[in-house]
């Protein structure tokens, strides 16, 4: 897992932990590293530090492995293909631009490389990923809060979940029902993310804030819904 103390890591590190997998990481820092490990990880490696893929390697005896979760492919994509097993797969669940690839670095070991993006799961599957996620939770998952702000301080949200360092999720937390955002807005949202606190919709993950205010401008300038 690249990035496995952010918000979308430390979930990805004890899931798999959880289901068997033997968990690496990678962490920027001896307190994200420590999180890792904490969480489920057999190992975390300093992604700042030169020759940590070679140190992956020797930790797989050479096999390198089988799945590669990527939150920043536009760094590290030709990094994953490095220490991807032989037909393994790299999943990019984040990217935060372009950049040059050489496609025989796939080629070199049958790998797949795959993108995904919750709004591509259809109904049935996004009920099925927050099912598992509610029994995660009440079966001792931990979600790991960053930081949290109150909702007049959005803006600094948003400049917090691009900041390196983080160790965990940028939560923006809403004013109490009646306050702030319409009740349907507020079911609508927590449909949407369920996390960082399953069934409660009085905080939100702040990556879904800027849709929830749009549903709410549109309610209250009631422009209709196409």
């Amino acid at each position: 897992v690249h990035g496995a103390s952010g918000g979308v890591g430390t979930l990805a590190v004890q899931l798999a932990h959880r289901i068997g997998a033997v968990v690496y990481g990678t962490a920027g820092d001896d307190r994200g590293r420590q999180l890792v490990e904490r969480l489920g990880a057999r190992r975390a490696f300093d992604h700042h530090a030169e020759g940590y893929l070679d140190e992956m390697l020797a930790a797989t005896q050479g096999r390198g492995v089988d799945v590669v979760i990527d939150m920043a492919a536009q760094a590290n994509l030709m990094k994953d293909a490095k220490v991807a097993a032989t037909r393994g797969r790299i999943v990019v669940v984040g990217s935060r631009g372009s950049l040059d690839f050489d496609p025989r670095a796939l080629m070199k070991a049958d790998l797949d490389v795959r993108g995904m993006g919750v709004n591509n799961l259809c109904p049935d599957e996004l009920d099925l990923a927050m099912h598992a996620l509610s029994a995660a939770l009440e079966g001792g998952m931990q979600v790991i809060v960053a930081r949290s702000f109150p909702l007049e301080e959005a803006a600094d949200a948003h400049r917090a979940v691009a900041e390196r360092g983080k160790d965990g999720k940028i939560v923006l937390v809403m004013g109490n029902e009646g306050e702030g955002l319409s009740r349907i807005v507020q079911d609508n949202c927590d449909f949407l993310v369920k996390l960082p606190q399953v069934g409660e919709v009085s905080s939100l993950n702040v990556a879904q804030a800027s849709t929830a205010c749009m549903y709410e401008w549109l309610r209250q300038n009631q422009v209709p819904s196409a």
